[in-house]
């Protein structure tokens, strides 16, 4: 299924294409949001200390990779500096939404041509459009999150690496290496692409129709290390290899090592800001988590990450691609993926009780392009298979239809059908049943003085009030007649006991309480916010 070499101005105009369709959805989604990704608030502080404080400091005390952070801090820059938006929470978001969009939107161009080299561009464009439309996939990368620019990083490295499986060539490699690198400094998980373009590399040599000289296969390894010259400054930075609390879950061993001959600042305290099914969570208590209820979450991410149907084919297809793999590499390079990354999921899932969907995306990425291929394979093969059937034979109607050009017509125009019935589920406004907690922030940023203190477990009203990043020392004018008032917010839905357990110990402490907003309503509120002075404990008192 390789597939003729298609005119480059036709491989543009589906690029165009993909692009347009990409950014009207894109634009669509960032003008409606109204209320950012709850991890989205870690990125933005982390963006704007880089503003305000020394570098290293704040590399080593923040537990994100740094490269989504520093982007938003310098399109935040250049946006303020060209009076695009202000210093605000607003501003922030928006700057943070524009990175993710610009990213989301060039990831099709490698996305494309990695799935038409190994593919075609037929299964290259309705792959590329697929992931651009998906509900999940569309609606992330236009988000506050470091998704966009990691997926741009690792499909161009993706798409390096094939080409140096199949050319040889130590510059691929090299580029690879690059990208794979930048892949990391988003997120941990772009070292899992330079350890298996290695392994790859490794697996040429032992086939005996794709092995090379050992010398050449030294050169591709080394080509791969310019991705520890693009990590070092940060590793040496941080003391380690990650900050994550789950990554250290896995480079434990490693960094251990590197820290003996490394000293460094320990890395902030800060929890992390989503779980998916922690004890207490959603009400439930889970007193052992084991690997089948994590598979079974595992599992259920990867399938709304997929809309519950695109990753169908990709696991029927894998007898297929199993056929491909001595001849094409880089179809081994990307079925190996998406079986690490699950496999490190599944793992993360049972050890560190953490998943959500856009950890998946990845996985989503490389199935989009393996689910094309195996669709339109299955429209080649079909009036093959038609054929053989003897009652098949009988309408004389059967040649015509079962007609291989006429199976990818009919299959390209039940993409169409499916994109369109999507789109419904894909520009549906995100986090807008967070919307109170966007109005409690700004009803905060008016009403709450510097030196008042808020508890917000929620993270989003603290945002929108501008504590983010909280307040320095000259910006706190103490005022002796006065004692800081203690702001609480609070979810009377919220089920989430640890959550509960915080909120009820707060508004113990506060006295008098008083109710100080309600939103909608006192009748039907959806979110409080009560307000009293902390009461300190009599230290004589049991």
């Amino acid at each position: 299924m390789q597939g003729t070499p298609r005119p480059f101005r036709r491989d543009l105009l589906c690029i165009i294409l993909v692009l347009l369709v990409g950014l009207a959805v894109k634009s669509w989604l960032f003008l409606r949001t109204e209320v950012l990704a709850r991890d989205g608030v870690g990125y933005i502080r982390f963006a704007a200390r880089l503003h305000q404080e020394p570098w290293p400091n704040v590399l080593r005390s923040e537990q994100q990779h740094p490269l989504y952070p520093i982007a938003v801090a310098v399109t935040h820059g250049l946006f303020q500096a060209a009076d695009v938006v202000a210093d605000s929470p607003i501003g922030w978001q928006s700057s943070a939404q524009a990175v993710s969009l610009i990213c989301g939107l060039l990831l099709a161009v490698p996305m494309f041509f990695l799935a038409r080299r190994l593919f075609g561009s037929r299964v290259a464009f309705w792959a590329t459009l697929t992931f651009q439309v998906l509900p999940v996939p569309a609606q992330i990368t236009t988000d506050t999150l470091s998704e966009g620019l990691f997926l741009l990083a690792s499909a161009s490295a993706l798409l390096a690496a094939v080409i140096g499986l199949e050319r040889r060539y130590t510059w691929a490699f090299a580029i690879t290496g690059i990208f794979g690198g930048l892949a990391y400094l988003t997120r941990p998980e772009g070292a899992i692409l330079i350890a298996l373009a290695a392994v790859m590399i490794l697996w040429l040599q032992i086939s005996p129709t794709q092995r090379m000289p050992w010398r050449k296969a030294l050169a591709c390894w080394g080509g791969l290390s310019v991705a520890i010259l693009v990590a070092l400054p940060y590793w040496l930075t941080i003391g380690g290899l990650s900050n994550k609390p789950a990554s250290r879950e896995f480079f434990k061993p490693l960094q251990e090592s590197l820290t003996q001959h490394i000293s460094a600042s320990p890395p902030g305290g800060s929890l992390l800001l989503a779980s998916r099914f922690t004890d207490g969570v959603d009400g439930r208590r889970l007193d052992d988590v084991g690997p089948w209820y994590a598979l079974g979450e595992v599992l259920d991410e990867v399938c709304k990450a997929f809309n519950y149907a695109v990753w169908i084919p990709v696991v029927l297809g894998l007898p297929w691609y199993a056929r491909r793999f001595a001849s094409s590499p880089g179809v081994l390079l990307l079925t190996l993926l998406i079986v690490v990354q699950f496999l490190i999921l599944w793992l993360l899932a049972y050890r560190v009780r953490y998943i959500s969907e856009r950890h998946t995306l990845l996985i989503v990425l490389v199935g989009c392009i393996l689910s094309m291929a195996t669709l339109f394979h299955w429209a080649e093969r079909l009036p093959t298979w038609g054929r053989a059937l003897p009652f098949i034979r009988r309408f004389t109607w059967a040649d015509r239809f079962l007609e291989p050009n006429r199976m990818r017509i009919g299959m390209e125009a039940a993409f169409v059908v499916a994109v369109a019935l999507g789109l419904t589920q894909t520009l549906k406004i995100p986090h807008q049943h967070r919307v109170g907690h966007k109005l409690a922030g700004l009803w905060l940023q008016q009403h709450m003085q510097p030196f008042d203190k808020l508890v917000d477990p929620y993270g989003w009203a603290s945002f929108y009030a501008g504590r983010f990043v909280p307040p320095s020392q000259s910006q706190i004018r103490s005022d002796s007649t006065k004692k800081p008032r203690r702001f609480v917010v609070v979810d009377p839905a919220d089920q989430d006991l640890h959550r509960r357990r915080l909120i009820d110990e707060e508004l113990a402490g506060i006295k008098p309480s008083e109710l100080v907003f309600a939103w909608p309503g006192t009748d039907a509120a959806h979110l409080l916010i009560h307000a009293g002075v902390k009461q300190q404990r009599n230290p004589s008192q049991p």
